[in-house]
């Protein structure tokens, strides 16, 4: 009985801790080749800001310069 039930649940939950080692493995090195990159949402939002203010400037600046043309 306990070579049928015991060795493969230990066997089983032996496997999902090496998986689970595997996967933290992998988000370690995702998280140290983000750096001091890591997605900041008030950082994004300024930067969207920023180049919706470039597109309508340039989109000004377009519409001007075809007035000439």
């Amino acid at each position: 009985m306990f070579s049928q039930l015991v060795i493969p649940t230990i066997s089983k939950a032996s496997q999902a801790l090496d998986k689970l080692k595997s996967d933290a493995k992998q988000y370690e090195g995702f998280a140290a080749n983000a750096g001091e990159d890591l997605l900041d949402e008030d950082k994004l939002n300024e930067q969207l800001q920023t180049l919706q203010m470039q597109q309508v400037a340039a989109a000004s600046r377009f519409r001007f310069s075809n007035k000439f043309f």
